[in-house]
């Protein structure tokens, strides 16, 4: 009879154990990296989806920009996407995206992507795109992240000079001196403009922001129909909008400025978007501090039905660093990559749970579950999510999320690799 009572127990805890893994068998996906019978599965998931959003825990993981391009040759080939937008400054891709079939792809890179992007899997990918989108003229490169450099307001200066309006070039010639040089030098090359005592930053920036506000009402008086023009002055407006949210009090986050510049490419029904951002950011609710996530609740809110959240997340291997720890500090992109190791996953994290299924590497639907499979997912566990630093020995990395509010699908490769820089 003790031999019964023995198996009997060990069932049971069996069972138990296995509870927090059935609803993953039930939405789970095999990755075999060998072949795409995964991409096509994949494909069904994404359906009509107009706004697929392809997230990574860190920026520096190889296997995460193999996927990404995958899933994106896919859906450009496919399903007729038009656009990439990548967590990249906005201008800074405007500029790449002007001289994509001109000029070498290493020296665009060098020049206008985010350290932790230089890559030789990053290079792979915008080879594969230069080479498609110069044949079919039908795929285009964007950004989604702040920038107050001289790229943009150089631009406009050379777009408004074709309607020969003397008041508006001098405009932008303002606006150009006041994104690049400190208050002090503005100041010195304007002295007309000089106030009694020279003006806070915030004041300044406020200034700027109604400087913008006055070309855009400029060109449209004078009826200027110019789409770059518009797509200009968004975004110059949308750099400065910080500065008059702050001073009427109200609230404003990075996060939700990238929404609401992907849901500026997303208003054409025609636009079809591909997202390239940190897991953290394409999130559907904002997660952390009602900022971290709210790019992907922005686009949400604004596109129920068309926007599709894909996280990528991992175990164990390596990543790239930046020791940098301001990214968008300066306008040169030169800081060199490091090579890191994953720590052991947290206790109790998802990463951990995810870590004991046999398949290793696989994708999990969300869609695929009734609400009550969903209870456990929705259970608030820790999540790694790592960024372009490097990881530290506090477990700082973590935070507590619900995996089927946070994405709709999520990716997970048991061993991932770091990138491959180009310039170390």
């Amino acid at each position: 009879m003790r031999p019964l009572f023995i198996i009997l127990f060990i069932l049971i805890a069996l069972y138990a154990n296995s509870q927090p893994l059935l609803p993953i068998e039930k939405c789970k996906t095999a990755i075999n990296f060998k072949n795409g019978c995964y991409l096509d599965s994949l494909m069904a998931v994404i359906g009509n989806k107009r706004i697929v959003a392809l997230g990574e825990d860190t920026h520096g993981t190889a296997e995460f920009y193999a996927l990404r391009a995958a899933i994106t040759q896919r859906l450009i080939k496919e399903k007729g996407f038009n656009m990439v937008i990548l967590e990249n400054p906005h201008e800074d891709m405007m500029a790449m995206q002007a001289a994509l079939y001109t000029e070498p792809i290493d020296t665009l890179m060098r020049r206008h992507l985010f350290s932790i992007y230089q890559s030789k899997q990053m290079r792979s990918f915008l080879q594969w795109l230069r080479k498609y989108s110069y044949k079919n003229k039908s795929v285009r490169l964007a950004g989604c992240d702040d920038s107050q450099f001289e790229l943009l307001p150089q631009a406009l200066i050379k777009t408004v000079a074709r309607y020969g309006n003397e008041n508006l070039n001098n405009m932008c010639e303002e606006f150009l001196y006041r994104q690049t040089l400190s208050i002090k030098e503005f100041y010195t090359r304007f002295p007309k403009l000089k106030p009694d005592t020279l003006p806070k930053q915030m004041k300044f920036g406020h200034a700027t922001w109604c400087l913008l506000n006055r070309i855009d009402s400029l060109c449209a008086a004078q009826k200027m129909q110019d789409p770059l023009l518009s797509e200009l002055l968004f975004h110059a407006k949308t750099n400065y909008v910080y500065y008059d949210r702050v001073i009427k009090k109200e609230t404003v986050s990075r996060d939700e400025i990238m929404g609401n510049r992907i849901n500026y490419y997303a208003a054409d029904p025609n636009a079809k978007i591909v997202v390239w951002a940190h897991s953290g950011h394409i999130a559907k609710y904002a997660w952390l501090d009602n900022e971290l996530g709210l790019m992907g609740a922005t686009v949400q809110k604004k596109f129920p039905a068309d926007y599709l959240a894909i996280g990528m997340s991992g175990g164990q291997g390596s990543y790239s660093f930046m020791k940098n720890r301001f990214i968008n500090d300066d306008h040169n992109f030169t800081d060199s990559l490091f090579r890191g190791i994953l720590h052991t996953s947290k206790t109790g994290s998802w990463n951990e749970l995810l870590m004991t299924n046999t398949t290793g590497n696989f994708y999990l639907d969300f869609s695929r579950l009734t609400p009550a499979e969903k209870d456990d997912f929705n259970k608030q566990r820790p999540l790694k999510l790592l960024g372009y630093g490097k990881e530290d020995d506090k477990a700082s990395d973590y935070y507590d999320i619900s995996l089927t509010r946070l994405f709709d699908v999520l990716i997970f490769l048991k061993e991932t690799n770091q990138t491959t820089a180009l310039f170390n």
